[in-house]
């Protein structure tokens, strides 16, 4: 599903295939959100938006993606459908992701930004310029379970960058998912305080 935000459309063959990682992202309560922008008329507030939060929020995925080497595929509202052929570099820009908007937070009517991303790797094939693979859907189930300003990864995700990464993960807020149950994997919330993922709700 395509947001108003311009991508190209990549080419199929500049698309990874055998086994990717996918990355889902999704702001968080952005519908919200988008009603307590200012201006006097729905336009005007989804043009505040789109500028104040969208565009500096998009940047930085795509300044990390520069950096590790991801594909978006397609825009998801408000939010990204990315491609990685390498695991590790995946894991890592998600975290990056996460570490820059807490480093240079972005000012909403809620607060500052929170982002939910969601990492699964699995066996895909590009077709259209896009994915129909199981895969990809499960890494998009995989981020609906996400709670604010985390980074949940699945059990094929982590066996795939387990003791090659994970040092440098553990300081981020990162969740390892286990046929979709939570389990704790280097996880801190912003204020400092540790929870339960299982008993997590994602906000929405």
């Amino acid at each position: 599903m395509a947001d108003e935000t311009s991508f190209p459309t990549l080419p199929t063959g500049q698309l990874p295939s055998g086994v990717v990682t996918f990355i889902f992202t999704d702001i968080v309560s952005s519908t919200a959100m988008k009603g307590k922008m200012p201006g006097e008329t729905s336009g005007e507030r989804d043009d505040a938006f789109h500028h104040q939060v969208k565009e500096p929020h998009e940047k930085i995925i795509k300044e990390r993606l520069a950096v590790r080497g991801g594909k978006i595929v397609e825009g998801t509202g408000d939010g990204y459908f990315i491609a990685f052929d390498d695991p590790e570099q995946a894991v890592l820009a998600a975290v990056e992701i996460q570490e820059r908007l807490t480093a240079a937070a972005i000012a909403t009517p809620l607060g500052p930004l929170q982002v939910r991303v969601g990492v699964h790797s699995g066996r895909a094939k590009p077709r259209a310029s896009s994915y129909t693979s199981s895969a990809a859907d499960k890494a998009a189930r995989v981020q609906s379970k996400v709670d604010g300003g985390l980074v949940y990864i699945s059990k094929e995700s982590y066996g795939l960058v387990d003791e090659k990464i994970t040092s440098r993960c553990k300081p981020a807020s990162v969740i390892c998912l286990s046929s979709l149950q939570l389990h704790p994997f280097g996880v801190r919330r912003s204020e400092g305080e540790r929870s339960d993922p299982s008993a997590a709700e994602p906000q929405r």
